[in-house]
């Protein structure tokens, strides 16, 4: 007996334990009976739809999605209904049912012809924002598309990207699949995958990777510009285009930066100091035009700042006030240039409550998040040197601890090096609290090793 008489059945054994007639139970189930009547000929092998399926589900006395492996069934009965499997994946995704959605999505998969239905709906979920659902249907589309060269097995690396982007382990393995294949988007979202590369790889401070993807995006971003495809009604990037030119400026002056090559920072910045020629119609372009003229203000104080110029600290402060977003990261430059030149930074640190402040938004929305971690160990290390160099032991060595722990989270090697050797330099003067701390932090370290090698660590003392 097939799954779709037995959806039939269950029907006709309610109707006969509650002795009511045909009619009956159409109107609890909110159906036609002329409906019902051709669901329940057995010669026409009409298939119900999701929501009378739901309909007859609820009246036969079963929970959302109870059923559904006999919907499955339905959808399978004689050939593939797409049409319903679509709204049924729809409705999994809506009522989080990934195993529904795993068992129809293996049997899909059997037949390589419905690969191209499978990324078409993974891209309507992911429009949508079923992230999760659409990342099962985007999985089977790289396991099974044998045209490597193909657009769509492209962008599905690329969703699968932007999906893991909030966990950074997971983003980091879906980069490395997912870079090979960047080259081969369209246009408008190889502009957004180039930067969202990029921002990864600086939370890592992986400058050579960085390099490689500013590059990418500086080279397309003009090639757009020069051709005016930005202007095109075709064109439809995720952030105006404008974010993407303007930062392609922003991140090669990061770069000098890294290389302490300030000049030529500066020589960037004033590249997108001001782009108000590029606002088009749309008011976000305005906008984007306007953070980017902020980032140059600040940018041209901080410059200065790290060449050692002194007379603009009071300048740069002043910006802080005015924009909060930048304080920790003005902080952090101003605590840099104070340990290097021996400056008492004491009376702009009590000004800033730096733990009520969030960070610059000139980084990508879906990264503000690792970027603020990444941002806070750059202070926590600078505020760490300062407060040991006025022998200031027992904060400083506490905000190294509070490094060491996020560099572990954004999972920052270099890092997490430096801040570990530091503490090491200066454990002498680390309270027990704080050796007990960082001895935990280290056992969590080597759990692994601990269980692969059957390691008996010495007991914690306290």
């Amino acid at each position: 007996m097939s799954k779709q008489k037995d959806i039939r059945s269950r029907i006709q054994t309610y109707i006969d334990r509650h002795q009511i007639s045909m009619a009956e139970f159409s109107k609890r189930a909110g159906m036609n009976r002329g409906n019902l009547s051709t669901v329940m000929n057995h010669s026409t092998h009409k298939l119900l739809s999701l929501k009378q399926f739901d309909q007859v589900s609820a009246v036969l006395g079963f929970t959302h999605g109870e059923l559904y492996p006999l919907y499955i069934e339905e959808c399978f009965y004689g050939t593939v209904h797409w049409g319903k499997i679509r709204n049924f994946l729809f409705r999994c995704a809506e009522w989080e049912l990934k195993d529904h959605t795993q068992i129809v999505i293996q049997r899909l998969s059997e037949d390589l012809k419905h690969i191209p239905e499978i990324f078409m709906t993974a891209e309507g979920l992911f429009e949508q924002g079923y992230h999760e659902s659409a990342k099962i249907l985007y999985e089977t589309v790289v396991d099974s598309e044998k045209q490597h060269l193909s657009e769509r097995l492209a962008m599905s690396y690329y969703r699968l990207f932007k999906i893991d982007q909030n966990n950074i382990h997971k983003n980091v393995k879906s980069a490395i699949t997912f870079s090979p294949y960047r080259g081969r988007l369209p246009e408008y979202l190889a502009l957004d995958g180039f930067i969202s590369l990029a921002h990864l790889f600086i939370i890592r401070e992986e400058w050579k990777e960085v390099e490689v993807y500013v590059e990418e995006l500086y080279d397309l971003s003009q090639a757009l510009f020069k051709n005016k495809t930005w202007k095109s009604s075709h064109f439809h990037s995720i952030r105006p285009f404008v974010y993407y030119y303007g930062q392609s400026y922003l991140l090669k002056s990061s770069i000098c930066v890294q290389k302490q090559d300030y000049e030529q920072a500066l020589a960037w910045t004033e590249k997108y100091a001001d782009l108000s020629g590029m606002i088009g119609v749309d008011a976000r372009d305005q906008q984007e035009v306007l953070k980017l003229s902020q980032f140059a203000t600040a940018n041209r104080l901080l410059f200065r700042i790290k060449l050692g110029d002194q007379t603009v600290i009071s300048s740069y402060v002043s910006f802080m006030r005015h924009h909060p977003k930048e304080i920790i990261k003005g902080l952090t430059t101003l605590l840099e240039f104070a340990n290097i030149h021996d400056y008492d930074m004491d009376q702009v640190l009590e000004e800033f409550d730096i733990f009520t402040h969030k960070e610059s938004s000139s980084i990508d929305q879906n990264y503000n998040e690792a970027f603020q971690y990444f941002n806070k160990v750059l202070f926590y290390k600078q505020y760490a040197i300062y407060a040991l160099k006025k022998r200031n032991y027992e904060k400083g060595i506490q905000f190294f601890l509070e490094g060491i722990k996020i560099s572990k989270e954004i999972e920052n090697q270099e890092m997490l090096n430096k801040l570990t050797t530091l503490f090491e330099v200066y454990r002498a003067y680390a309270t027990l609290e704080q050796n007990n701390l960082y001895t935990a932090i280290c056992r969590k370290e080597c759990e692994d090793e601990k269980k692969n090698y059957h390691l008996e660590f010495p007991a914690f003392s306290g």
